[in-house]
């Protein structure tokens, strides 16, 4: 918890300083970049919350066999995936001259290398990544978090350094980054399996058997994820398609700023989702209404500082970037509320994930999938309110989860209640 404000800290210095290196244009070609390369992570079938979940019983069990099993299933199934994808999408980009449909062309470098570079490096952290899901199951996220502040200090002063050396160049930028998380994995998966030997992936203990319940689990989670891709990347993209990269800056820059309120709360979710799984198995109710009802009133707080943040922003980011940058006051409320919404449905999503009642959600989310681009457009095109319309129509598809996925958990706890206490 202690390294959160740390990491929000280098976050608010990391972005003037890649701004100031790249340029308006650039910066916003490598956040769409970012964006497309990150949905690799999406799309291991939800190999690794299905593991998260088994893995955390497994430990509960005290089974290490079979926690060593989930593992190296694990690692051999995301390590093929990502292989197909880093031949797929690398070919697909370059063949269809992908950088052109959505105008992030530039004449002096070649986006096409900065995209396959970064694919190549997002690919191998994606199966390395599988430790940060370990360190989840063991309830280490604190790991993370140091690691990853150890991360963003690399980052920032690596930006600095290339400064000297290069000017607005992705590339440079793609492979410090590529470098740097790719360090961050090493470090944390190093520090997991020490004095864990079941937590270290091994290609004798694949079975497919453990294969089976990871994905059966997973493809509900899969399908949670692609939703969450489509209402948290897309924007960047579709805004460049429709207006040109260089309106990408102002709408990322404060969405950025907002979320990192998200990030600050997820310190506080993430970890509950494995102590829900215990929980659940202890069939400990009481616990989980009253930990709800506490996260409840903590998410409250960050409303109320984002509520702040709707008049604090323009005169922060001024201050922040060292210039102005051209933001529609609508679309900075909007962002504030959807990110409001999007941390109360994380609460609820979180405790569904952790006991694995996620039928409905799924349900949920595929559905979201499907309406928020065509609604996103409606609004910012069809109806001409251009960056509004874009987070106008993603607000409106969370609004779905806030008002269900409470519902949906008041239904397992009434489902999981013993008859004696429901007559009570």
């Amino acid at each position: 918890m202690a390294m959160k404000p740390i990491s929000i800290l280098l976050a608010l210095v990391y972005t003037p300083v890649s701004l100031a290196f790249l340029g308006d244009t650039k910066y916003g070609i490598w956040a769409i970049i970012l964006n497309i390369v990150s949905w690799i992570n999406y799309f291991d079938i939800g190999i690794g919350n299905g593991l998260r979940n088994k893995l955390a019983e497994a430990i509960a069990l005290d089974d290490q066999k079979a926690a060593k099993q989930y593992v190296s299933t694990a690692y051999v199934g995301t390590s093929l995936i990502s292989l197909i994808f880093a031949a797929v999408i690398s070919l697909t980009w370059c063949l269809f001259g992908l950088s052109d449909l959505f105008h992030i062309a530039v004449s002096d470098e070649s986006t096409n290398a900065v995209v396959v570079l970064s694919v190549v490096f997002v690919c191998v952290n994606f199966v390395l990544s599988l430790s940060k899901t370990s360190a989840y199951a063991i309830q280490q996220p604190g790991v993370i978090s140091v690691v990853s502040v150890i991360g963003q200090a690399l980052q920032l002063g690596t930006v600095f350094l290339i400064s000297h050396f290069f000017r607005q160049s992705l590339m440079a930028i793609a492979l410090t980054y590529g470098l740097i998380s790719l360090l961050e994995n090493v470090i944390l998966y190093l520090f997991i399996i020490r004095g864990r030997p079941f937590l270290r992936p091994s290609l004798r203990e694949y079975d497919n058997d453990h294969l089976k319940p990871l994905v059966t689990l997973g493809i509900g989670f899969f399908v949670m994820q692609i939703s969450s891709l489509v209402l948290n990347t897309t924007d960047n993209l579709l805004i460049s398609y429709l207006y040109g990269s260089d309106m990408v800056t102002p709408y990322n820059i404060a969405y950025k700023a907002f979320y990192m309120l998200v990030q600050f709360h997820a310190i506080i979710i993430l970890p509950m989702w494995s102590a829900y799984t215990e929980a659940a198995a202890r069939n400990d109710l009481t616990w989980i209404r009253r930990t709800l009802k506490k996260v409840d009133l903590i998410t409250m707080a960050f409303a109320g500082a984002a509520v702040i943040g709707i008049f604090a922003f323009e005169p922060f980011s001024a201050i922040w970037l060292h210039k102005e940058l051209p933001y529609e006051h609508s679309m900075i409320f909007l962002i504030a509320m959807y990110m409001i919404i999007q941390m109360f449905a994380n609460n609820y999503s979180s405790f569904l994930c952790g006991v694995g009642y996620i039928r409905l959600s799924v349900v949920i989310a595929a559905v979201s999938a499907v309406g928020n681009i065509p609604l996103s457009v409606f609004f910012a095109d069809g109806c001409g309110l251009k960056l509004s319309g874009v987070i106008l129509g993603s607000l409106c598809i969370m609004a779905i989860s806030v008002v269900c996925l409470p519902i949906i958990t008041h239904v397992w706890l009434r489902k999981h209640t013993p008859a004696k206490e429901k007559t009570d």
